[in-house]
């Protein structure tokens, strides 16, 4: 192997993606009102609407691309309320009727938010501290194996010599 083994790299590569997304959990920070800005504009609301017309039988990308083509007719030249109202005609019964509601739409495992955040990150240790088993067991058999190996091109090679 040339001492470069493929899962020491691997486990190295692993290590370092850990310490550098808490890293960057450490040093984040939100900008609430840039967040709720966001969140006002409607677009949030369409991602929900998709998901919620993906669960009740249309099909994932048509209702993604439905979304989209609605979302791309809307003026950004119209205000927040103008927008949104637009959103609400063509969208009845699927967008999100208020902040709140589009903003525990959206509290599903994965984003931005503190809490998810911290449960991805808890769920990554939790996945490195097992990948960390699993290599310690590849490596203890990849030594088994060396050791093996090693005997039996030595018994090749007695064998030959005797012959």
């Amino acid at each position: 192997n040339y001492g470069c083994s493929p899962l020491a790299l691997a486990e190295d590569a692993l290590k370092r993606a850990i310490t550098l997304t808490s890293l960057i959990v450490k040093f984040m920070s939100f900008n609430v009102r840039s967040m709720r800005e966001n969140l006002e504009d409607g677009s949030p609301m369409t991602a929900v609407a998709a998901e919620r017309m993906a669960s009740r039988g249309v099909p994932f990308r048509k209702a993604h691309t439905l979304i989209g083509e609605i979302a791309q007719r809307l003026s950004l030249d119209s205000s927040v309320a103008e927008r949104r109202s637009e959103l609400a005609s063509h969208l009845t019964g699927v967008l999100p009727e208020s902040l709140e509601e589009c903003r525990d739409a959206l509290q599903f495992g994965g984003g931005p938010g503190q809490r998810s955040t911290d449960d991805q990150l808890s769920v990554a240790k939790k996945m490195y501290g097992e990948m960390q088993l699993k290599c310690a067991e590849i490596r203890e058999r990849w030594a088994h194996a060396e050791i093996h190996r090693k005997q039996r091109v030595n018994e090749l090679i007695d064998d030959h010599q005797a012959t």
